[in-house]
């Protein structure tokens, strides 16, 4: 009987947790994508203003891995955005909240069904845990 126990806390160390994590850090990348849309819409509307008023955007640009430079945009720049699966396109400032709005859209739906899968993987943990500790009592009686 002790060997069984062992097999079914065995299973949930290897298989259900590594899962949970997978799961949720999926999820955690997902809020992460959908952060970056919204301040690049942010963004798109201060750029848009300054358009109007014909003055040049200063920002600073992320270069990757935290390093920043300063740049000015002339106005009326087209923006490229990051459409998914390393595809990036041209956009007017005008078109850019249509679009987020639409991604940002897929995005949550998968992660809710991130969210369910880290749910359901849970609630087997706990499943599993708590026929181990009704096992045990059982061993013990």
């Amino acid at each position: 009987m002790q060997a069984e126990l062992e097999k079914y806390a065995q299973f949930v160390e290897e298989t259900l947790r590594p899962q949970l994590a997978a799961a949720l850090a999926r999820r955690d990348a997902l809020n992460e994508q959908i952060q970056e849309y919204e301040n690049l819409v942010e963004m798109v509307q201060d750029k848009a203003a300054r358009d109007a008023a014909e003055k040049p955007w200063k920002l600073q640009a992320d270069l990757g891995k935290q390093n920043f430079v300063k740049v000015k945009v002339p106005a009326h720049t087209l923006v490229v955005v990051h459409v998914g699966l390393q595809v990036f396109m041209e956009m007017t400032a005008a078109e850019v909240p249509g679009f987020v709005a639409k991604r940002v859209q897929a995005l949550q739906a998968h992660r809710e069904t991130q969210q369910t899968k880290a749910r359901e993987i849970a609630g087997h943990i706990q499943q599993v845990l708590d026929s181990i500790e009704h096992l045990a009592k059982l061993q013990h009686l």
